[in-house]
Parts: C-alpha cells; sequence; structure tokens
C-alpha cells in the first residue's frame, strides 16, 4: 500500500506541469445545456438514481453563465479515485436568503467500494447555522445572496482535513476514521430545503496551491471594473517570472502558449485601456528559476469592465427646488419619465416642472 500511495504522490507532483489548467479536477457547468443532468459529466443521482440529478441553471453563477442548483429532491453525485497526497478541494456555494430545511455538502471516501463519510457540512437556510461533520460549534454562519468559498485541505497521507467557510477555518479533524487514504466522491444533497447553488467545483494537488499565482485582483467574476488599472495576483512560492495570457476569448486564454506578456517580473500587468462593458479574461503562468525553469500554468480568471453608463433608477434620487408653480408640476417631474412616449415627451404642464407660473400673455 505503501508503494501504491508513493505512485501516486509522483504522478500528482509531475501531473502540475503536464496538466495545463495544474488541477485535478474541474468542472464550471458551462459546458452543459440547462437542463437535468444525470449520467452527463460523470454526475449522477445517488446509487445512479435519475430522480436525484439536479439542474444546470442560469439563475445564478459565480463565473460563465451557469452553475448547478441543488434542488429539494437534488441528491447529487461525482466520482474520484483519488489515494494518497494532500489536496486542496473548493467549490463556490450561493445559498439564496428566505429559504427553508437544511442542506449538506458532503465528501466521501468511500463511495462505490462502500459508504464512508469525511464531510457532511449542514446549511441551515433559516437561520444561517453551519455544522461541520464534527458537530463542532464556531461563529461561522451562512452569507446569504453572495458566492462564497468552501475549502477543504485534505490530508490523506496523514488523515487530517481542515475546512474553511470563505476563508475562516471552522474545523479541523480526523478525515477518515477507517484510515481508507482515499476520496472517491462529492454529494450535494438538497435534503427538501430550498435550492442552493454551486459552481467551479475544484481538486487541485497541494503543491498547485503553493506554486500556482492566486488572489487575483480584480477578484475573480468582478464586475464594474475600472477601465484604467493594473491586474495584480499573489505569485507563487517559487515563481522567478511570470506569462500572462489576456483576452476577450476564454478558449484562447485557457488554450494559449503564445503570453501576451512574457518573462515579467514583477506580479502585475498593465492590459491597456479596457472597453465598456466588456468580459475579460487572464491567466498567469508562473516560471520558476534555472535551471529548470519549470512553468506552472495558472487557471483561467475573469472579469467584467465597468459599462459606459449606468441607470439609476427614480427610486434612488431626490429632486428637490427652492420653488415649483403648483403641485401638479413639482421637481420630481424631472427624473419619474413622466410625459416619456419612446423617443418624444408630452408637452403637458402635468408632465413638466414649473419653477414658477406661467406667464401666457404676448
Amino acid at each position: 500500500m505503501k508503494r501504491v500511495k508513493l505512485l501516486v504522490m509522483i504522478l500528482a507532483i509531475v501531473s502540475v506541469v503536464s496538466i495545463a489548467s495544474g488541477q485535478t479536477y474541474y468542472d464550471d457547468f458551462e459546458s452543459y445545456a440547462e437542463g437535468q443532468i444525470h449520467g452527463i459529466g460523470g454526475w449522477a443521482g445517488w446509487d445512479d438514481t435519475a430522480g436525484a440529478g439536479a439542474p444546470v441553471s442560469s439563475a445564478q453563477a459565480f463565473s460563465g453563465s451557469k452553475s448547478i442548483e441543488i434542488v429539494p429532491a437534488a441528491d447529487l453525485v461525482q466520482e474520484f479515485s483519488l489515494i494518497g497526497g494532500k489536496w486542496v478541494f473548493t467549490a463556490m456555494q450561493y445559498i439564496p436568503s428566505g429559504g427553508s430545511g437544511t442542506t449538506y455538502f458532503i465528501l466521501m471516501n468511500q463511495y462505490s467500494s462502500g459508504r464512508d463519510w469525511s464531510i457532511q457540512s449542514q446549511y441551515n437556510l433559516a437561520s444561517g447555522v453551519i455544522t461541520p461533520w464534527s458537530g463542532v460549534t464556531n461563529e461561522a454562519v451562512v452569507i446569504f445572496d453572495q458566492w462564497i468559498e468552501l475549502k477543504f485541505v485534505i490530508d490523506l497521507d496523514e488523515n487530517t482535513v481542515e475546512e474553511y467557510y470563505d476563508g475562516v477555518l471552522i474545523d479541523t479533524r480526523q478525515w477518515d476514521d477507517n484510515t481508507h487514504g482515499t476520496l472517491e466522491a462529492i454529494d450535494l444533497y438538497g435534503n427538501n430545503a430550498s435550492s442552493v447553488f454551486y459552481d467551479n467545483i475544484k481538486i487541485q494537488s497541494y503543491l498547485m496551491t503553493l506554486t500556482g499565482a492566486a488572489s487575483p485582483v480584480p477578484a475573480v467574476a468582478a464586475d464594474d471594473v475600472p477601465r484604467d488599472g493594473d491586474l495584480t495576483w499573489s505569485p507563487g512560492a517559487f515563481a522567478a517570472k511570470h506569462n500572462v495570457y489576456f483576452g476577450s476569448d476564454q478558449d484562447a486564454v485557457a488554450n494559449g502558449t503564445v503570453p501576451t506578456a512574457a518573462g515579467l517580473t514583477a506580479s502585475s500587468f498593465d492590459p491597456g485601456r479596457l472597453d465598456f462593458g466588456q468580459t475579460y479574461y487572464w491567466r498567469v503562468d508562473e516560471v520558476n528559476a534555472a535551471p529548470d525553469n519549470t512553468v506552472f500554468a495558472g487557471e483561467v480568471w475573469s472579469f467584467t469592465a465597468e459599462p459606459y453608463s449606468v441607470q439609476i433608477p427614480a427610486a434612488a434620487i431626490t429632486a428637490t427646488a427652492s420653488s415649483w408653480a403648483n403641485e401638479f408640476s413639482p421637481p420630481s417631474r424631472t427624473i419619474d419619465s413622466s410625459g416619456l412616449d419612446g423617443d418624444v415627451h408630452s408637452t403637458s404642464p402635468e408632465d413638466m416642472w414649473f419653477s414658477a407660473t406661467v406667464d401666457l400673455a404676448p
């Protein structure tokens, strides 16, 4: 068994260089059509039950336009085959406010070869209480109506796991009381609770999290980003130089081999003046120092530039003036769309603001 684990660890380290994305597993649900997935992309209902599947939805999305919606009846499983090594498992979670019931996020050390749970975190959609598998109480509560990162640092060799919610450590414990040294499945269980959403589910080797670029600014999927400004990131622990890929074509950035800017020594890049409302994608490959010059391919990040203009609703504005002619022509008429009809405007006094009584005499 020790020889098998050692081989897997070596393969995991090699994969950091050979896999372009630097990831062992990644799913952002963009490749699926909207609707139920069961038997698609490795996803299936518990025990291969079609009715326990879940729909890909455009109602919410962390990146791109889709995510997986865990509806009340969902018990959605994706299987893995990790043996040994140290891994970082992350998923973006969105919980709408006003829900009810308790939903579960589950990681299993055994699934196809048995049934053994390592993570069974509960999220109470009414109270916001978060209860990890160990039952430990903590101050972390559900952050509603925002995308939040769930992160698990799993050491299958040392049999430990650290659980983080929105960057806060909420539990540290034993991974598996039977010491299988495996990670075999994720299970997103609705438990008849209101819908929650997941996106960008990812497994990386722990080594990759040290060597890859991280903490991008602008943040992943940020919007309303100013048109002028640099892109910055936290460099990998051993990076001597950085290769940046940048553009509006996600596939071109993800699969690019000729950097937009190569050999940068600073962990920043000036993309030039951005186009209004355009979504951009970028990737930073970290390059080790000589003699090996190993390149650690980064993941693709995105952001959207500020729009050309933003409509401010009248309800958010208060129009005032020192005077007005009468109660039918107050200052509010300047902002409440009164009299607008297509590209024309009425000439009725009730649809306009008059500061004083109009003298119609010649």
